[in-house]
């Protein structure tokens, strides 16, 4: 794995790597493309929001495996090393996923065996993207959506689930700084997924009904032209 240095706040990447044009208010970004390095400057610096870096990914934990119902502990401790490497993981196994499959938008700690409050968010191709620590749902609405789920960790099925249509969630930062998001649709539908995974809940767990399970090969020739 590539060296990752801590410089004046920012993290950079002395490799060549391709940023991606995503939407992370008030943050500017500058790239220095002499030195290959991107620096992510602002109020609240995002970190590894680049499309494809050249980086090792993790092993994606698969129906069965027992760490996948377990519940994760809160991070304490924001300037220990290890919760900037649970980050780096998280996002470039993400990355790799999405390389290979086409999709993706978000990735929990526990999908890489690390019992961690931790999310990665991308969303494509523009929209949050980063860290979301010690996330907790405050706040969801009355209006509720439907709609076919998948997961990293079964990724050969489909899953009906019954969403809130909105939240409002309270998160931490890769410092520790706390804000708020408030997310509606996908990002609704992604944070829930996520955070269901911090606390051991499977999308299996989440199906409507015990018909409403179906493999992607199947979800792709029936079921998809008629999905809400």
């Amino acid at each position: 794995m590539p060296r990752i240095e801590q410089r004046k706040g920012f993290l950079t990447q002395r490799r060549r790597v391709y940023a991606e044009k995503i939407f992370c208010p008030p943050i500017l970004f500058a790239l220095t493309t002499r030195l290959g390095i991107i620096r992510v400057a602002g109020k609240r610096p995002a970190i590894f929001c680049q499309a494809n870096r050249i980086m090792p990914s993790r092993e994606i934990l698969q129906l069965g495996n027992p760490l996948l119902w377990e519940i994760s502990r809160q991070v304490e401790d924001f300037s220990s090393r290890w919760i900037e490497s649970i980050i780096a993981d998280l996002s470039d196994t993400l990355a790799a996923f999405r390389s290979q499959s086409g999709f993706g938008r978000g990735i929990a700690a526990p999908q890489i065996g690390l019992l961690e409050r931790v999310l990665f968010i991308r969303m494509q191709p523009t929209g949050f993207c980063g860290p979301i620590i010690n996330p907790e749902i405050l706040w969801a609405s009355d209006e509720m959506m439907e709609l076919w789920d998948d997961c990293f960790s079964l990724p050969d099925l489909m899953i009906r689930v019954r969403r809130n249509r909105a939240i409002r969630v309270s998160y931490c930062d890769e410092r520790g700084a706390r804000h708020s998001i408030e997310a509606e649709g996908d990002l609704s539908e992604l944070l829930q997924h996520e955070i269901d995974h911090l606390d051991g809940i499977l999308a299996t767990e989440r199906a409507i009904s015990p018909h409403a399970i179906s493999t992607r090969a199947e979800w792709e020739k029936r079921l998809k032209k008629i999905s809400a």
